[in-house]
C-alpha cells in the first residue's frame, strides 16, 4: 500500500468514525470522568446527574471544606469561598 492509499484510508476510517459518533450522540449521556481535562462546570455535569453531584458536593463539603484537593475535575465544596473556583469548576493552578 502506497503512502497516498495509506492517508486516503486513514482519513476514511476518521470520517467513518465521526459520522458514527454523531449519530449516537442524541442517545448517549455522560462522561467517562478519567477522560476529563479542565471543562470546568460543564464536564462535571455531564459525568454526573444532579443526585450524584449532590452526594459528592456534601462528601467535599465534610472532607475537604477548605479544597485543599482542588485539581483535576473538582466538585468545590458548598461552602467554599468567593476566591476559587465557581462549584464544579477547576480551580487555577498554584
Amino acid at each position: 500500500m502506497t503512502a497516498h492509499a495509506t492517508t486516503r484510508c486513514i482519513a476514511a476510517g476518521r470520517q467513518a468514525a465521526r459520522a458514527s459518533a454523531a449519530a449516537v450522540e442524541p442517545f448517549a449521556s455522560g462522561v467517562y470522568v478519567n477522560d476529563l481535562a479542565d471543562e470546568g462546570r460543564a464536564g462535571i455535569r455531564r459525568a454526573y446527574h444532579a443526585d450524584q453531584l449532590a452526594r459528592l458536593t456534601a462528601l467535599k463539603d465534610h472532607h475537604d471544606p477548605d479544597n485543599v484537593f482542588h485539581l483535576n475535575h473538582n466538585i468545590r465544596p458548598a461552602g467554599a469561598s468567593q476566591g476559587g473556583a465557581a462549584a464544579g469548576e477547576a480551580a487555577p493552578a498554584r
